[in-house]
């Protein structure tokens, strides 16, 4: 071993010197010059065969290309294909896992380009894969993936340190990924571990539905897979398990392969769509822990053992769900037996974490903002962890109260509180039960002489950083403000809060600002009538409106409003000027012509014309937005102008754009624009269609549905003994109420089936499939599920 790491050093002492140079050109700014470094340090590893050093400067390469030439990412991609061609073990396998990494790495960055492309049957331009669909880069990534995990004996057999120059190496990382096959296979397990939604289906799509994957590794590599979805992302990521745990299933130190373990569990439990998950995934956790429970290992299981109870925890609802309620208990339990027994284990840093968020405490005080004088409120405490708070009352003008709200630093605000005036203070015993759960309740509030207060509530009589304390403001008055908003007219009422009777001559002081003024407040004073109204005008948009009222000893202060003006939209008598487009068809081939036509019209007060003798651009757009081709045209007497577009024959498919501006002048206030979409496919101008019949009936799912069509030439004859190839695609439909308490989640269009039949005599045709529903889909949710057959 101590020769091994003498020679590395040795290696790693050659070409520090080299890279210090690129360093120093890098660091002032000279890209060009520290390209030329980074060339000669190839030749010398290529020269060495030293395989860590060539991948460095090949990655350094790379990374000037992009600064210094044109189709910079193309180019290197090319090299990089080249580097691995003329490279053998192991520079072969990083370079391969390098270039799947980097094609998925350009599919995220671009996403949108790829789901706006339509699939074809084969690459557009098999070098740039800029042009390629997103089921070729996904199928490009895998092959790389794949080969980069090719003579997986050898890898297995090459210590990772080896690499140590082109790693960023984390303390204790090594018993975790000893060898450059479990490098290059998690490296590949994050892409497989990603599962990308929006590609292609088959109707035998790989779901993780068998509890086999679920258990102990002795079970789970039994499993053969073999499954017909050969490129099921899930199904590649089980596959990489279950490999990585054969390998380690015989290590003398269980690090790696616990690791592998419970990566693999969590995996699954994620994925999967057989019920009861959760408790196979706590159960296996439990036999795991059994195994290794005499290692420091078993820390990690122990924590995972934690995290599930604690999420069990979490559904405990107060006399509605109490299975789960002591959860926590268990959880803190385990973790800390795990802290006492393995003070020094890698999961005991997150043991101990977990058990500092089950023994958080917390607190917080809700409150009435208005009470009567001199009666008696009640506050909810939501608290844990705690079981007696001390409360204090300090009264407070306005003034104070917003400073005290432009205060966000802990000890900043417990140190305004201390030189507050204590008006009142009281104390409460809660109850604790020691479950380390999150229990409410509602306390008494003394009575209190009319003003505003601030109440603190601590879980010590002596409030400093370190206790627990939650505030809140209460407003003590018997004054209410009542608003009524029509068209911009507001109208307030000033009413006694414990008799309902209208308050007149009550002194209203109004502090306002406008919107996009000059942030300066403005005032006003007014009085209330006989009936205790009032009315405020309203000019412009104003905000932080308050209104502070004064009544014999009583006062306070309503606020903040933001009102406007409301007034009712007038008609405008501006011009606005539009192009309609329109094409000859909706469809073409690549290479064929397209002739379009314009219209420009000019409308203003449900009058239109049309706008003659106007210069216009208009320009053709590919499916990335890019210019393909750009006419200057001018419109005529009637206001319109005609050209033709010759399509390109090749490059990719989808939608193309036709875009026309004109210029601001003469009649208009706006300049004129239009836009018109139309497809470019590779097809066959049809000589039948086919329809289907109306469904009539309901049904409910695992139903077999029988869906009739029929086939007619459009000479009108029918078509008899014609095969049809039909495909099923389902998709999730939620009730209106989810999107309100759930985020929004897309459902995924799936194929469930796919076949073949053929046409009866009077050309019709029959297709039976199963309603099967998508097992990811919890019934909670309430979904309904939506079929398309497309024949």
């Amino acid at each position: 071993m101590s020769v091994y790491t003498y020679a590395q050093t040795e290696m790693y002492k050659n070409f520090e010197k080299d890279w210090k140079e690129v360093e120093q050109f890098e660091s002032k700014g000279l890209p060009k010059s520290a390209l030329e470094q980074v060339e000669k340090i190839y030749t010398k590893a290529k020269k060495k065969e030293n395989h860590p050093q060539i991948i460095k400067s090949l990655l350094y390469k790379s990374k000037f290309a992009l600064t210094l030439e044109e189709e910079a990412q193309l180019k290197v991609i090319d090299r990089l294909k080249a580097e691995i061609d003329a490279n053998s073990f192991p520079t072969k396998n990083i370079l391969e896992s390098i270039l799947a990494d980097l094609y998925w790495q350009y599919f995220q960055q671009n996403r949108w380009k790829f789901y706006n492309r339509t699939s074809t049957s084969e690459k557009v331009d098999a070098d740039d894969f800029r042009t390629w669909d997103l089921q070729t880069i996904f199928e490009e990534t895998h092959t790389y993936y794949q080969r980069s995990l090719e003579n997986a004996l050898l890898l297995q057999q090459t210590n990772l340190n080896q690499f140590n120059d082109i790693l960023l190496v984390q303390k204790g990382s090594q018993k975790y990924r000893p060898t450059l096959y479990d490098f290059l296979a998690h490296r590949a397990l994050d892409f497989y571990k990603t599962d990308e939604r929006n590609l292609q289906r088959p109707a035998y799509k790989f779901e993780i539905n068998n509890a086999q994957l679920l258990s102990v590794n002795e079970q789970f590599i039994k499993e053969p897979f073999n499954y017909k979805d050969s490129l099921s992302q899930q199904l590649h990521a089980l596959k990489l398990y279950k490999n990585l745990t054969l390998f380690h299933l015989n290590d003398s130190d269980p690090e790696a392969l616990v690791d592998i373990t419970l990566n693999r569990l969590d995996f699954v439990k994620a994925n999967a769509v057989f019920k009861d998950k959760d408790a196979i995934y706590f159960e296996t956790l439990r036999t795991l822990y059994e195994l290794y429970k005499s290692s420091g290992v078993s820390t990690e299981i122990s924590y995972r053992i934690g995290l599930a109870l604690h999420h069990k925890a979490k559904s405990y609802i107060p006399s509605k769900n109490e299975e789960h309620r002591w959860k926590n208990k268990e959880a803190l339990d385990i973790c800390e037996a795990a802290v006492v027994k393995f003070q020094r284990s890698s999961g005991t840093v997150k043991c101990a974490s977990l058990i500092r968020q089950i023994l958080q405490p917390s607190l917080q005080i809700t409150n009435e903002n208005f009470v009567p004088i001199n009666t008696p409120s009640r506050l909810l405490v939501s608290y844990k962890n705690t079981d007696r708070l001390y409360f204090k009352a300090y009264h407070i003008s306005n003034k104070v109260r917003k400073e005290f709200d432009k205060i966000y630093n802990d000890s900043a605000k417990i140190a305004f509180i201390k030189k507050l005036k204590l008006a009142r203070n009281w104390q409460t015993k809660l109850k604790n039960e020691k479950d380390y759960q999150i229990h409410k309740t509602e306390i008494v509030v003394p009575e209190f002489q009319q003003g505003l207060y601030l109440l603190v509530g601590s879980s010590d009589n002596q409030l400093n950083k370190d206790v627990l304390y939650a505030y809140s403001t209460l407003n003590v008055t018997d004054l209410v403000l009542i608003q009524n908003s029509n068209y911009g007219k507001h109208l307030f009422q000033v009413v006694n809060r414990n008799t309902g009777e209208p308050i007149s001559g009550a002194k209203v002081e109004i502090n306002y600002r406008s919107t996009g003024g000059n942030g300066k407040f403005s005032k006003e004073t007014l009085h209330t009538n006989a009936k205790g109204q009032f009315e405020f005008k309203v000019y412009d948009y104003y905000r932080d409106v308050s209104f502070t009222i004064s009544d014999h000893e009583d006062q306070a202060t309503f606020g903040d409003f933001y009102l406007n003006k409301g007034y009712k939209p007038k008609e405008t008598n501006r011009t606005q000027s539009q192009i309609f487009l329109f094409t000859d068809r909706s469809i073409y081939r690549p290479g064929q012509p397209v002739h379009f036509k314009g219209i420009a019209v000019a409308m203003k007060a449900n009058r239109s014309e049309v706008i003659s003798d106007k210069k216009v651009s208009v320009v053709l757009k590919d499916v990335n937005y890019q210019e393909v081709a750009k006419l200057e045209l001018k419109t005529n007497e009637f206001g319109s102008f005609s050209g033709e577009y010759i399509l390109p024959g090749t490059g990719l498919t989808g939608n193309f754009y036709i875009e026309a501006h004109g210029s601001d002048n003469g009649l208009f206030n706006s300049a004129m624009q239009g836009q018109t979409s139309f497809s470019v496919e590779e097809y066959k101008r049809p000589k039948f269609e086919t329809e289907f019949k109306p469904v009539t009936e309901s049904f409910r799912l695992n139903d077999n549905i029988q869906v009739h069509g029929f086939a007619k030439a459009f000479a009108g004859s029918t078509i008899t003994d014609a095969k049809v190839v039909y495909r099923v695609f389902r998709t999730a439909q939620y009730p209106k109420w989810y999107w309100y308490y759930r985020p929004s989640v897309s459902s995924e269009s799936q194929e469930i089936t796919q076949g073949e039949t053929t046409t009866n005599a009077d050309g019709t045709f029959e297709i039976v499939f199963k309603a099967l529903p998508d097992l990811k889909v919890s019934p909670d949710t309430q979904p309904t599920f939506n079929y398309k057959v497309v024949a």
